[in-house]
């Protein structure tokens, strides 16, 4: 019942000291939207991160491959120290949650959220030099529990969305500052989970679970870059569990299949930002417009889990014992510069300032010195188009 801003699942952690969210746009530019936990100061790569006992962490990057609807959480718990047997391998900390499930009874809830920087009280960070960004958030969802058959078979389907609109400021440095504005940063994610659980006996349960969900949004991976990207999720989960008790045994049985796709693509070309339709990206260490040198990209990942988790009470002990395996196939996709060559600068070339040269394209003030295409050019990447990394991938030119 904790007010969470954002309606990140991954926020209730940090009740718990020395535990902090980290941006996964700060692991790699194909986690923007995802988020991952700090443990104690520990970059956040290692953390595991598990829904009713499975894993859904991302094996390349870090982070997590799922977010799930905050309303569908019946229990989070957060391990650092001494974990728990049946938690996963992790050198930092693990957090597992617990799913709802129908009742005897129908339960079920919707909300609705608007925010927008034209009725707030308080403008969005940003440099005096910039108006006020503009921002827009819209979040809905609901859910819905109750009994097929009372006793016996029980449904829970929970479902959020969450649409955000953003002017992602961006400001650039002398002589290039007549170009700082913004770029549209639009958010989209859809998150959807149903379960079904099932009274095998008194002692016997089983259920199902399925989550989809979807992301994509616009962003730049250096904060005074045009180059933007789009970056597109698709995670797709199920999962089929049974707990029941034998004497004094506990037995716990899982079996999970996930999969994630994730896209990044060049999201310049066409839109209104500087040089966005130049046919090769400019970068000068400060300035950096055209199209997105890190796209296309790809990093696909599924998981096929069996796991089994068991205990038995022994006078004031308990003893745990388990297995578990996990078939994780993972894949990268990498056609860095395949969209263009990347052009680096080295500064303005003398022969436009000085007036050598007297057709050099004129920058917003009239003169050369304020257009970063008389820079002179110290070197050129350009990706061979494969997609993967080898010695032939990139071409280099310099000019003396």
């Amino acid at each position: 019942n904790l007010p969470v801003n954002g309606r990140n699942f991954l926020d209730l952690a940090q009740l718990e000291p020395g535990v902090q969210i980290q941006d996964g746009a700060n692991f790699d530019p194909t986690k923007v939207g995802y988020s991952s936990i700090s443990f104690g100061g520990r970059f956040g790569r290692t953390a595991r991160i598990e829904v009713d006992g499975v894993d859904i962490s991302d094996e390349t990057v870090g982070t997590t491959t799922l977010d799930i609807p905050a309303s569908s959480i019946q229990e989070f718990s957060v391990a650092q120290s001494n974990l728990d047997l049946s938690n996963e391998l992790t050198s930092s900390g693990a957090i597992n949650v617990v799913s709802k499930s129908g009742t005897n009874s129908y339960h079920g809830e919707a909300f609705g959220i608007f925010r927008d920087h034209a009725i707030g009280s308080a403008s969005l960070p940003h440099a005096s030099s910039l108006p006020s960004p503009y921002y827009q958030r819209n979040q809905e969802g609901g859910n819905i529990g109750g009994p097929v058959i009372k006793d016996k078979l029980f449904f829970f389907a929970d479902g959020e969305r969450t649409l955000q609109h953003l002017g992602a400021p961006v400001l650039e440095s002398p002589p290039y500052g007549a170009y700082s504005g913004f770029f549209p940063a639009p958010f989209v994610d859809q998150e959807l989970e149903g379960r079904l659980d099932y009274q095998l006996t008194k002692t016997a349960r089983l259920f199902g679970r399925y989550n989809y969900n979807k992301n994509s949004t616009d962003a730049t991976f250096f904060p005074d870059s045009f180059q933007v990207y789009n970056n597109r999720n698709i995670t797709r989960n199920f999962v089929f569990g049974a707990d029941f008790n034998t004497g004094t045994y506990t037995h716990t049985v899982r079996f999970s299949f996930l999969k994630f796709q994730n896209q990044l693509v060049d999201g310049t070309r066409g839109t209104s930002t500087p040089f966005a339709n130049y046919p090769v990206s400019v970068n000068d260490g400060s300035f950096t417009v055209g199209p997105n040198l890190l796209s296309p990209q790809s990093t696909p990942q599924s998981d096929h889990q069996l796991k089994y988790d068991g205990s038995k009470a022994v006078g004031k002990h308990i003893i745990r014992f388990g297995a578990s395996w996990n078939h994780i196939q993972g894949g990268g996709f990498a056609g860095f510069f395949g969209t263009t060559a990347n052009v680096y600068g080295g500064g303005q070339d003398p022969d436009c300032t000085n007036g050598t040269i007297t057709n050099c394209p004129l920058g917003p003030d009239g003169t050369p010195s304020t257009n970063p295409l008389n820079e002179y050019m110290v070197e050129a990447i350009i990706g061979n188009g494969q997609g993967y990394s080898s010695i032939r991938r990139q071409a280099l030119l310099r000019k003396d």
